[in-house]
C-alpha cells in the first residue's frame, strides 16, 4: 500500500474534495493517476488529519462511545461530533468537558457549549 497526502490551500478546497471522495473512491488509482495496475484493487481513501489537540480528543470520544455503546463518533469541519444512538442528533465535541458532559448524563439533551454561544 502507498500513501499519498495532500496538502490543500483551504478548508473548502479540502471539504469539497471529500465531499467529492466516493467518486474517486470508485475509480482505481490507475484510472486516476494512469500508474501502472499491479493487479490488485487501488482505490483512494479520504480522510482528515486531524491536528494533535484534535486528534487526541478524538480518541477519547471513540473510547468513551465504545464504552458506552455509543456509534463512533465522526469528523465535520475539524469538528468531532457523537451520537447516543444513530437515530439521534449529533452533538458537537469541542472539549474533555463536552465528552464528561454527555457521558455523564445519559438521558439528557446534550448541546456544546460552542453550540450555546451562537
Amino acid at each position: 500500500m502507498k500513501t499519498m497526502v495532500i496538502r490543500f490551500s483551504s478548508a473548502n478546497a479540502r471539504e469539497t474534495f471529500l465531499a467529492a471522495a466516493p467518486k474517486f473512491q470508485r475509480l482505481s488509482t490507475h484510472a486516476i493517476f494512469g500508474i501502472a495496475d499491479d493487479g490488485r484493487p487501488n482505490h483512494l481513501r479520504a480522510n482528515v488529519i486531524l491536528p494533535s489537540d484534535r486528534h487526541r480528543l478524538y480518541r477519547r470520544c471513540a473510547a468513551a462511545a465504545e464504552a458506552h455503546g455509543y456509534p463512533r463518533p465522526f469528523v465535520r469541519n475539524l469538528c468531532i461530533y457523537m451520537r447516543r444512538a444513530r437515530d439521534s442528533a449529533p452533538i458537537c465535541i469541542m472539549s474533555d468537558d463536552d465528552l464528561a458532559l454527555l457521558v455523564s448524563r445519559p438521558n439528557e439533551t446534550v448541546t456544546s457549549r460552542l453550540a450555546q454561544e451562537e
